[in-house]
């Protein structure tokens, strides 16, 4: 009994660190989805370890770069790897599986504090930093009044407020998912019925539509850029229908989670609940809205959500202004195609174009955006970290602008030397294995920039219809393997649960 209970202490501490719940769950996967691949492909394509172990690193990181043509392999395989996308995708594993634990983990402090305080119906619990100070009962209406006034992170907490609030954003993430992805398969399965070109293609390259229609759905949402076609989206250029549908299915699954969860949370809070922020009767949905931190690791106060999109927006529009400069064809409208791949390069890893047919500016312009793709959110995260730490008194600094820009400022020169190197590596691994050309470092820059943003474009392979990555030798592509696992954990918070949870687990167990 004691040895099971040291087990289960021990499995609880390693989730209590997000990072590390993360780093295992991908790696588990990675491995999972690559034995399954390997095993059920051997007497079809028969792909060799490697293959297999990239394809699973690549589907457990939703990045989608692959070193062999994956439109060959069995239609299990691909389910294989379309339920391995779903379950390691942004929305299940890093949005909605936390919030779940966070629920449970609250269950079991208010059970906890039930048996610790039988005799008093009070349900706050004070995890002040300074514990002997006395704190009268009018500071502690107005500590517990500021958690429905400003978006702050208050010393106390009502605890069965707070449960019902995570139950209520479940269910909202909940319908997000179902809802959009729902749609989004919808739209497309009718145009692969309706279109002409899309059925032509389709029975060309004998596929299902309603398979077609699935895996694209669960692809795009996911971000992970596989398609069970050749050539990604690039025959499918002109039905706009299917990749205007696959744009907006990857931004609701990835960079669009913080802005759309708090706008579904304010409508339903505006229909259900009353306006009056000083309400004597509980209100979870405002509680949601008001400890944004409280609900989810990938959620932010109405500020900080509003910058959020509007960095989003300048970052694409930029982008397809920029290209819509420098493309130089006349068969397509360059506002459409430059909007396009500015969403894909956001992390979908998608093309309706060949990448390679670009001019060098629009080239190196997709490197810069797959390398800062996730920063927008990943440094908001870190700077409500550290202004939740700040408060709870971790760390004595001050969470103000000079703060963040040091943050940045050593984020992203960490970051620069990882792709420095890794792009040294491969570089040195490749040229040993072929001759020299003008554009390695390009093809090189691109596939490593690509691996660390978790993208998965790609200027495509000179042997097989596949990524750059199945031109480099195995070496070169474990490097690729390891920056697809750190590109998918840069700027992961420490803390899986609030602060004072662990505050709470600490007086009990003492």
């Amino acid at each position: 009994m004691r040895i099971k209970l040291l087990g289960y202490n021990r499995i609880v501490q390693l989730l209590q660190s997000f990072y590390a719940y993360h780093t295992y769950f991908t790696i588990a996967m990675a491995l999972l989805i690559g034995f399954l691949c390997y095993v059920n492909e051997m007497d079809h394509s028969r792909l060799t370890v490697m293959e297999a172990f990239f394809l699973g690193v690549s589907t457990s990181t939703d990045t989608g770069l692959l070193t062999f043509d994956f439109s060959i392999t069995k239609i299990s395989t691909q389910i294989i790897v379309m339920i391995g996308a779903e379950l390691c995708g942004v929305f299940f594993a890093s949005t909605l599986i936390p919030s779940v634990c966070r629920w449970y983990r609250l269950r079991q402090i208010i059970k906890q504090q039930e048996l610790l305080n039988n005799d008093s119906p009070n349900t706050l619990v004070d995890f002040s930093s300074s514990e002997s100070s006395e704190i009268t009962d009018e500071t502690n209406d107005e500590t517990n009044l500021q958690v429905f006034t400003s978006e702050i992170e208050p010393m106390q907490y009502d605890y069965k407020l707070e449960i019902k609030s995570l139950e209520y954003f479940i269910y909202i993430l909940l319908f997000y998912t179902i809802s959009f992805k729902l749609i989004g398969f919808i739209v497309i399965l009718i145009t692969c019925y309706t279109s002409n070109e899309t059925v032509n293609f389709l029975s060309q390259q004998q596929i299902n539509p309603i398979w077609f229609s699935l895996f694209q759905t669960i692809s795009s949402w996911n971000n992970l850029g596989m398609t069970v076609n050749q050539n990604s989206l690039n025959p499918l250029i002109n039905v706009r229908c299917i990749v205007i549908t696959s744009v907006f299915l990857n931004m609701t699954g990835n960079i669009m989670i913080p802005i759309i969860t708090r706008m579904l949370a304010f409508i339903v809070h505006r229909l259900f609940e009353q306006k009056s922020k000083h309400c004597s009767k509980p209100q979870p949905l405002l509680y949601i809205l008001k400890a944004p931190t409280r609900m989810s690791l990938s959620f932010f106060s109405s500020t900080q959500t509003k910058l959020l999109f509007l960095v989003q927006l300048f970052l694409i529009l930029l982008q397809t202004i920029f290209f819509s400069l420098f493309y130089n064809k006349n068969d397509l409208s360059p506002l459409y195609v430059g909007f396009v791949n500015s969403s894909f390069t956001r992390t979908a890893g998608f093309s309706i174009i060949n990448v390679r047919d670009l001019s060098p500016p629009v080239i190196l312009t997709y490197i810069l955006s797959m390398y800062i793709a996730a920063y927008p959110t990943v440094i908001l995260r870190q700077y409500r970290d550290i202004e939740v730490n700040a408060k709870a008194g971790l760390i004595h600094i001050q969470s103000n602008i000079t703060t963040i820009l040091k943050y940045v400022k050593s984020l992203f020169f960490s970051h620069i030397i990882w792709f420095y190197t890794a792009t040294l590596i491969v570089m040195g691994f490749y040229c040993s294995a072929h001759t020299t050309g003008a554009n390695q470092l390009i093809d090189v820059m691109f596939e490593i920039s690509s691996a660390f943003g978790t993208v998965g474009m790609s200027l495509g392979s000179s042997k097989d219809p596949c990524s750059f990555s199945g031109d480099v030798p195995i070496p070169a592509q474990l490097i690729i393997c390891l920056l697809m696992i750190l590109g998918r954990h840069r700027g992961f918070p420490t803390h899986s649960y609030p602060l004072d949870y662990y505050s709470f687990w600490k007086k009990v167990n003492s």
